[in-house]
């Protein structure tokens, strides 16, 4: 008797199962005919199919018998697979001609899709490297890349290290990432935005979630505000100016109040109210002016005291306080009598003697 297979190959989709190859004698058996048969091909044994190397049995009086292939319908995007299935010398019969069958495996599976894991996310500006992840909706058999590129966000080149680049996944992985790392500053500033989007994938397409926004938190503390100095001497005449400072420069606005006391009067000393110091964006002093009085009046030297209070966009740090001197630059009041001299009858009682000054004074004389 000659054992051989009936055809050489046969093409299958990936989901018909089983897959039957069969092996025909040119007579009927006499008696039970046994075949050794076995596996190879680009297929694998139990992922692709489960068909191990063995025997055929074809029994007595029958002229056929069958291998049968059970076929693993995966999920996997791969090329088509082979499973070829090779005769051993038979026992009670002969080999003929056609000795190997190939099935060919055709996938059915569409290319897997590949996106964001989220569109938005948020990383401290001092938080250091970390990862944008980018994964597959399931595993492919083939290199997956996907371009991506920085398109849009308030966040400068300068803020981050990303431009563009290409995310690989490799074969039966799921994940790829973007390696991020925010650039760290001592600014006092707004939270950032990147916006990174991918583009057309190799080996894949693309899902819905393909451009992620990363908001940049800001770590800085805001500016300090103080004086320059905690205590200043001016002179009784001209103008003068007070000056509030910043530690460093703001991005935003600061604004902070302040209160006038002391012992000096407005007006009578120095025309300086309550009001405001304003630093504009990007500055970091802040002025008001105050002008002082020049009397006459021979006084005690008087304090300005400027008081800082709640800012906005900054924090109050030390010195708070400014207490500024006014020096006095009178000369003190001569004294003398009203008169050089009087006569008085002697039964007059008391007798008054005034003393006066050239000019009234700020101060008690005695």
């Amino acid at each position: 008797r000659v054992a051989q297979f009936s055809s050489s190959s046969q093409s299958v989709a990936e989901s018909v199962t089983p897959v039957t190859m069969t092996v025909q004698l040119n007579a009927l058996a006499e008696s039970d005919i046994t075949v050794p048969y076995v596996v190879t091909g680009s297929a694998s044994n139990p992922s692709d199919h489960t068909l191990a190397s063995g025997n055929l049995i074809i029994s007595t009086g029958q002229g056929s018998g069958t291998i049968s292939l059970p076929v693993v319908n995966d999920t996997m995007d791969e090329n088509d697979e082979t499973v070829v299935v090779t005769l051993g010398a038979p026992t009670g019969a002969t080999l003929g001609a056609t000795q190997v069958h190939t099935v060919t495996l055709t996938d059915n599976d569409s290319p897997s899709v590949v996106a964001f894991t989220q569109a938005t996310r948020s990383h401290s500006e001092g938080g250091g490297q970390t990862n944008l992840s980018v994964a597959l909706d399931r595993a492919s058999s083939f290199t997956v890349t996907v371009p991506y590129s920085v398109t849009g966000g308030t966040a400068s080149a300068g803020d981050h290290n990303l431009t563009t680049g290409n995310v690989t996944i490799n074969p039966g992985q799921t994940t790829g990432s973007i390696s991020f790392t925010p650039s760290v500053d001592t600014t006092d500033e707004t939270d950032e935005t990147v916006v990174v989007t991918l583009g057309n994938p190799t080996n894949a397409t693309k899902g819905a979630i393909d451009a992620q926004t990363v908001t940049i938190t800001d770590d800085d503390n805001a500016s300090v505000i103080s004086f320059v100095t905690a205590t200043r001497t001016v002179s009784e005449t001209g103008t003068t100016i007070v000056e509030a400072q910043l530690d460093r420069a703001s991005p935003f606005n600061v604004s902070v109040p302040f209160t006038i006391t002391g012992t000096a009067a407005n007006p009578a000393d120095h025309n300086l109210g309550n009001g405001t110091f304003s630093f504009a964006a990007g500055t970091t002093t802040a002025t008001a002016n105050m002008t002082v009085v020049a009397d006459t009046l021979d006084e005690a030297n008087e304090t300005v005291i400027v008081t800082l209070g709640s800012p906005t966009n900054g924090t109050v740090g030390a010195p708070s306080v400014q207490t500024i001197t006014i020096t006095d630059n009178d000369n003190a009041p001569t004294i003398g009598w009203s008169v050089a001299s009087q006569t008085v009858l002697e039964n007059v009682g008391t007798v008054t003697l005034t003393a006066s000054l050239s000019a009234a004074s700020g101060q008690a004389v005695t």
